[in-house]
């Protein structure tokens, strides 16, 4: 049985607060009615801070790297500008997680056996599964695996596949690294869409250890995994390049097809691994934004604060898309490291394009 044996986050290393955010994009979004409805819009959203790889962000920053000031506006640079930074920035964050990572687990870089990088925020080859084999100097023979372009939920396509190696291969050591640079997709347009990309989306990595090898410590244990597609969600959300950098779709009927949707997902996993739901002690819900946590609370009759990890992650990072989901697991891990808890039932899920409902079932033990 595969299980997550270490985990690692890091955010990106420009905080700002809402207050700072509001404040830059009042020199943006420059029509009255645009900014009153972004303000609006941030006020409701939960979040208090996030994070981006960009000093730019700041009305007291000299030297932005990549939205520049042209005639009192920004002006909105091409995806090849923005590409750049992604493959210059996203390696750093993406090797600290993994170093991280590596150093709460109980084995040597030269012991890991496969590295599954995921994004959707930045494409090259080669990828960022080759840098980081070379930044982390690992054996020439190591196994690299990536997870592109699908959003949200990805992580959970990255831990799928870790089990799948770990059963093939019961001596594997699997590390997984997230990362994404969100704001560098930044557009000075006002329609709803980029209203709520640009509150919403932050930049950070994650990474976690999967193996079958039993260690000492915290540890959480694979009991199964579960997807649900709801075709009809399909126009709901999308995320694609364009000219001036990737282009977000996100409309205000996901968290209606979330919550239409969830009983039915969660109850599907349950039942496959003959779990009860009163017997999960924690929830990792990818915080998609305010609205969908609270879809989700409502679709399983939970109190909100049964999601305080999640809640807690959208407040302080926002959105990061594919490693937000292993912010809310660290979390968790630390909550119940501190508990007197020796062992406990958690249920993650996340979502993203398709409309596409991701879960899995881990128990945590100590």
């Amino acid at each position: 049985m595969s299980a997550i044996i270490s985990i690692a986050k890091v955010p990106a290393p420009y905080c700002y607060t809402s207050h700072e955010v509001s404040l830059w994009m009042k020199q943006v979004f420059r029509e009255e009615s645009t900014f009153r409805k972004f303000e609006y819009l941030l006020r409701e959203s939960h979040i208090k801070s996030k994070y981006s790889v960009l000093p730019d962000f700041s009305l007291n920053e000299k030297q932005p790297m990549l939205f520049l000031p042209r005639n009192c506006c920004y002006k909105d640079p091409g995806t090849r500008e923005r590409m750049k930074i992604f493959n210059r920035e996203a390696i750093k964050l993406a090797t600290e997680a993994a170093q991280n990572c590596i150093l709460n687990s109980p084995f040597q870089k030269e012991e890991i056996t496969h590295i599954i990088t995921v994004t959707c925020t930045g494409l090259s080859a080669p990828g960022l599964e080759i840098q980081i084999s070379k930044t982390l100097d690992l054996p020439k023979e190591t196994h690299l695996m990536t997870v592109n372009f699908m959003g949200c939920y990805a992580a959970f396509h990255a831990l799928k596949l870790a089990d799948i190696i770990c059963k093939a291969v019961p001596s594997s050591k699997v590390l997984i690294i997230c990362v994404e640079l969100c704001t560098i997709h930044f557009k000075s347009t006002s329609n709803n869409d980029n209203l709520l990309s640009t509150l919403l989306f932050s930049d950070g990595a994650a990474a976690v250890m999967v193996t079958n090898e039993n260690v000492d410590g915290v540890s959480l244990q694979l009991s199964g995994f579960s997807s649900l597609l709801i075709p009809e969600g399909e126009k709901e959300m999308g995320w694609e390049p364009g000219d001036n950098g990737f282009e977000m779709r996100l409309t205000a009927k996901v968290p209606a097809y979330i919550q239409q949707n969830m009983q039915q997902a969660f109850h599907s996993l349950l039942q496959k691994v003959k779990v009860k739901p009163e017997q999960i002690g924690y929830y990792a819900i990818h915080p998609g934004g305010k609205a969908i946590l609270k879809a989700f609370s409502k679709a399983l009759e939970l109190r909100e604060e049964q999601l305080d990890s999640s809640f807690g992650v959208l407040s302080q990072f926002g959105n990061m898309s594919s490693p937000t989901v292993l912010f809310v697991l660290e979390d968790i891990w630390q909550k119940f490291s501190n508990s007197t808890r020796t062992e406990a039932s958690v249920y993650a899920a996340a979502f993203g394009p398709g409309l596409t409902i991701e879960s899995g079932l881990w128990n945590i033990k100590k």
